[in-house]
């Protein structure tokens, strides 16, 4: 199972200066969680919740001094919670409801499960499943491009990313 969460780097921009704002971050190799994260699985278990309040508040905090910017967090997944020990679907909800009143955007991608009753549980409202099979995942792919592409330009065109953000998809 190989279920992670990242934090998506967006481009910043002030007058000045043109900064990566925070590189991803692949939460099941980061040696810097702490241990009851990165804890040896057994087979078949996923803990997203874990990983995303780890990395989203971490993440969070380091972008406390910085007056404006977007941040773009993709779930993708295989599986449907079931091991995580720290976080819960209640307080990963509440943190991801605050956070998208304040630029963020949170995605779900997943496959194998109910993936719009597991995005929906955490107010995740940007969601695509895909079927386990080559064409699926390349199609997946290709929508996932064109909406970050269509999102990056909203961004540069400073527009709101507040809408559905695989709506502008045209295939």
């Amino acid at each position: 199972d190989e279920s992670a969460a990242f934090a998506e780097p967006a481009d910043s921009l002030d007058n000045t200066r043109f900064a990566r704002i925070f590189s991803s971050v692949y939460i099941r190799l980061n040696p810097r969680l702490p241990r009851s994260i990165i804890r040896k699985n057994k087979p078949a278990t996923t803990p997203p919740y874990d990983a995303m309040g780890f990395a989203i508040s971490r993440l969070h905090t380091e972008l406390t001094d910085i007056p404006e910017y977007n941040v773009l967090v993709t779930i993708f997944t295989d599986g449907e919670e079931n091991a995580s020990a720290e976080w819960k679907a209640a307080d990963i909800k509440k943190l991801v409801e605050k956070l998208q009143k304040h630029n963020w955007t949170f995605t779900y991608i997943g496959t194998d499960h109910d993936v719009a009753h597991a995005a929906d549980r955490i107010a995740i409202t940007n969601v695509m499943s895909f079927a386990k099979d080559e064409e699926g995942v390349n199609e997946m792919l290709r929508k996932e491009r064109s909406a970050r592409t269509a999102y990056n330009q909203k961004i540069r065109n400073k527009e709101s990313t507040s809408e559905d953000f695989y709506k502008g998809d045209k295939a």
